[in-house]
């Protein structure tokens, strides 16, 4: 009986052992989990080249924010101040770019501290404090504040968020496939960890969403496997009004302008700015 006890104790004490280091090394490498640095600094393709310029807003710590800039059709278009996902660069988002002028709206694609080979270091503070240098470049080009409007793509939806809860003098704010916090979306695939207690990035939009008083428009996808649109609802019941929910089920992580976002989009937009007769 002694030996089995010993046999136990054994195998018990080594799994809590390796249970620790698994733990730690995701405590750790947590950051390299959440971010994915592009040093690829990406060219406006021929068909927009004319139209998007390359510029680099400097950062609240002196950084340049590789960024897309496309200036609205007219003085009373909106112009919005786009935070993409954590991966990729403005080349994935190509396809939106041509969406945004065709309507003639202003874009600023933002870049982020970690992409285009700056090397920045990356953590919620700092994406959220490069994000209000990002949305004051945009003013400085003589932009209203009441004509931009905040668009949040899956990470970056944490970023459009904590701006919003910040200012009232902006037009409005567009989540596309966004969280409540990173602490839910995580806690359902590393379940076996105390991810309350870890992590360290933890934008909490649900905690915010109460102080933003612009509109808002939440769409999400109901095949999204990466944020399911559960976590996008709660996000959204927890918001004031005015506020609109476009769920289209077919869609999967950030697809919606394939399954006709853009009419939610369009009608939201005109909502705000109702177009001249």
């Amino acid at each position: 009986m002694g030996r089995a006890m010993t046999i136990i104790l054994t195998v018990a004490g080594t799994l809590l052992v390796l249970y620790g280091l698994l733990v730690l090394g995701l405590f750790l490498g947590q950051r390299s989990l959440m971010y994915h640095p592009n040093a690829d600094r990406p060219v406006p393709p021929g068909d927009i080249a004319g139209a998007v310029s390359v510029v680099e807003p400097l950062s609240h710590d002196g950084l340049p924010l590789f960024s897309w800039w496309l200036p609205p059709a007219s003085d009373t278009a909106p112009v919005f101040v786009y935070f993409h996902g954590n991966a990729g660069n403005q080349e994935d988002r190509v396809e939106r770019v041509r969406i945004f002028r065709n309507e003639g709206w202003g874009l600023l694609l933002s870049g982020y501290r970690y992409n285009a080979g700056t090397d920045g270091k990356p953590s919620e503070e700092a994406l959220i404090a490069d994000g209000r240098a990002l949305l004051a470049w945009a003013i400085e080009q003589g932009i209203d504040p009441s004509r931009i409007v905040l668009f949040g793509e899956s990470l970056g939806s944490g970023i459009a968020v904590a701006l919003a809860s910040e200012r009232s003098d902006l037009g409005g704010i567009v989540l596309d496939s966004p969280f409540d916090s990173t602490v839910a979306v995580a806690a359902r695939v590393y379940w076996y960890v105390p991810v309350n207690a870890l992590l360290l990035d933890r934008y909490d939009s649900i905690s915010r969403i109460g102080d933003i008083s612009t509109p808002l428009l939440v769409g999400h996808g109901g095949a999204d496997r990466v944020i399911p649109a559960e976590h996008g609802r709660r996000l959204f019941d927890a918001a004031p009004e005015p506020k609109t929910f476009a769920y289209i089920a077919v869609a999967r992580h950030v697809e919606l302008f394939e399954f006709g976002f853009l009419n939610d989009l369009r009608a939201f937009i005109h909502g705000i700015y109702p177009p001249r007769t």
